[in-house]
Formats: C-alpha cells, sequence, structure tokens
C-alpha cells in the first residue's frame, strides 16, 4: 500500500515537473515572439497625429523647432491622393529596413493634419524632415530618389555612426 502511495506520488510530482516544464517553454516562446513582433514594429513607419508630432517630435508653435527624440528620424509629410507620396513611401519602408531601424520614420497625413502642416509651412507634398536629437530639422522638397534619400541619411543623419 505505501508503495503505491509513493509511486503515485512521483508519478503526480513528475507530471506537474513537465506541466510546469511546458509552460514556462510556451511563456519563453511568447516573450520571444513579442521581442520580434517589437522590433518588426521598429522597422514600419510610425503615423503621427498633431498631438503625437508635439510629443515626440518637436512643438511646432515653439520656433527653435528642435527635435525631442533620441533617435535620428525622418517626417514624411504626405497625401492619400498624392502620386508622387506614393511612390516614395515604399523606398523609405525599404531603406528601413535596410539600415536595420537606425533611425525612425514618422509619417503625417497633410489632410488630416491641416493645422500641423500650415504652422511648418508644408505648400508641397511630398515633404521631408531630417531630424537629429538636440537639432533643428533639414527639409526636402518633392520626390528623392532613393539614391539621394541614402546620401541624407549616411551623410546627415548617421553621420555620427561612421
Amino acid at each position: 500500500m505505501k508503495i503505491k502511495k509513493i509511486f503515485l506520488l512521483t508519478l503526480c510530482i513528475c507530471f506537474l515537473g513537465v506541466a510546469y516544464s511546458q509552460n514556462e517553454v510556451k511563456k519563453e516562446e511568447g516573450t520571444k515572439t513579442e521581442k520580434a513582433s517589437k522590433a518588426s514594429k521598429q522597422l514600419e513607419p510610425i503615423q503621427l497625429t498633431q498631438e503625437e508630432f508635439i510629443k515626440k517630435v518637436f512643438d511646432y508653435n515653439d520656433t527653435t523647432m528642435i527635435y525631442k527624440g533620441k533617435k535620428p528620424a525622418i517626417v514624411d509629410f504626405y497625401a492619400d491622393w498624392c502620386g508622387p507620396c506614393k511612390r516614395l513611401a515604399p523606398i523609405l519602408d525599404q531603406l528601413l529596413k535596410e539600415y536595420e531601424g537606425n533611425f525612425i520614420v514618422y509619417k503625417v497625413n497633410v489632410d488630416q493634419n491641416k493645422d500641423l502642416s500650415r504652422a511648418l509651412q508644408v505648400r508641397n507634398i511630398p515633404t521631408m524632415l531630417f531630424l537629429l536629437p538636440k537639432e533643428k530639422p533639414q527639409r526636402t522638397v518633392g520626390l528623392l530618389s532613393k539614391e539621394q534619400i541614402k546620401e541624407i541619411i549616411d551623410e546627415y543623419l548617421l553621420k555620427s555612426k561612421n
């Protein structure tokens, strides 16, 4: 009788150990999946509203316009109806992946953020701002080629990394 109880108790402990191990493996896999999805999110442009622009980029009412972020960034001012903007979007996506997220791409829809666009005098689209931490933005207007944008990224945005 005692042997059966010991055997059953041992069996229960083994099952609990296996169940615990499987639960830990699932937790670890979940954590890896979360980290991977966060990493992939960093390789995608981030859509901004006026309020988010003020929090993450700079307060456009402040004339100093000093970038608040810690990582270099590009702000793409665009509209859904704009042909050149549609051609620029996949270029920025490709560059973000090629440079492995060494900078951030923010997107601002000018039709949905008219006050912001007006305050920053975005009159033609696409307009891009190139931002370095604690510095004023550099601006380009019009569709640039992938090579032209790469040159700006290499020589301006990531100059401190070279």
